[in-house]
């Protein structure tokens, strides 16, 4: 982070190219290393990983943004203190979040069966959603970074879907007994996109927040159904599919693409 907070503030660096993969091998291994820990202590990991990015929301310190008016002369020229300092400070938010999100992904994507609680489960699920589904609209046309956080929000969503959760109310031992097992977060995680979506299939959409829509059905690309739903769950998948089949068809018909 320290690397691509110092880059100049004339232009916005790549996050992939200062943290994505392949970029830095021991932060590759090291998320590969809470991917093997989350097999078996999913929630600590979990938990532990939200809770670093929450420790991210202090600013930047004074040396980043004196630094950058001492090294650039067009900063010099045309910005004031506290500018760099606001740039700065949103650079390191956006890298925190990419960073929680690489970590999350690579914790969900290795997870066995039944390793989540239903409760951990839906914590994750909400928190991940409410970031995802109201983007700053703005930003989000303005700025790859932003882009590219969006598009890891919806693969963590797409990952969480196809987990499976235990109900702690009953345990795993009683959901084998009664031949539920545990349940997939499919339905959940596309009840919210259906929700978010219901205004497309009424018209109602309105023509300065395209984008929110065009952002939310970019991320259902990464919801994937499974060839074989649980018999327990077919009707009710079907009727979800039946509704994103329905808002996608109206959607093509009012709202315009917006290339990224």
């Amino acid at each position: 982070m320290e690397r691509f907070l110092k880059q100049p503030i004339e232009r916005e660096p790549s996050l992939p190219e200062y943290m994505g993969p392949g970029v830095d091998i021991k932060f590759d291994e090291l998320l590969n290393s809470l991917g093997r820990i989350g097999q078996r202590h999913a929630k600590p990991v979990l938990e532990s990983i939200m809770r670093w990015r929450r420790s991210q929301n202090d600013g930047v310190g004074p040396e980043y943004s004196r630094g950058h008016l001492v090294q650039s002369p067009h900063t010099n020229r045309g910005a004031r203190f506290p500018d760099a300092s606001v740039i700065l400070n949103e650079r390191k938010s956006l890298a925190a979040i990419y960073i929680m999100c690489r970590a999350l992904i690579a914790v969900v994507q290795s997870l066995p069966k039944d390793a989540l609680s239903d409760q951990t489960g839906f914590n994750l699920e909400e928190t991940m959603f409410e970031q995802f589904r109201k983007p700053d609209l703005k930003l989000l046309a303005q700025s790859a970074n932003h882009r590219c956080n969006a598009e890891l929000f919806a693969k963590l969503l797409g990952l969480l879907a196809n987990v499976r959760s235990v109900p702690l109310r009953l345990g795993v031992c009683v959901c084998n007994i009664l031949n539920l097992n545990s349940f997939p977060r499919f339905i959940g995680v596309t009840d919210r996109f259906l929700a978010e979506l219901r205004p497309v299939s009424s018209g109602q959409v309105l023509k300065d927040i395209d984008l929110r829509y065009e952002n939310l059905v970019r991320g259902l690309r990464h919801v994937q159904l499974k060839v074989r739903p649980s018999p327990h769950l077919t009707n009710t998948v079907l009727m979800d599919l039946q509704g994103l089949a329905t808002r996608d068809i109206r959607r093509e018909r009012r709202i315009p693409r917006i290339p990224f």
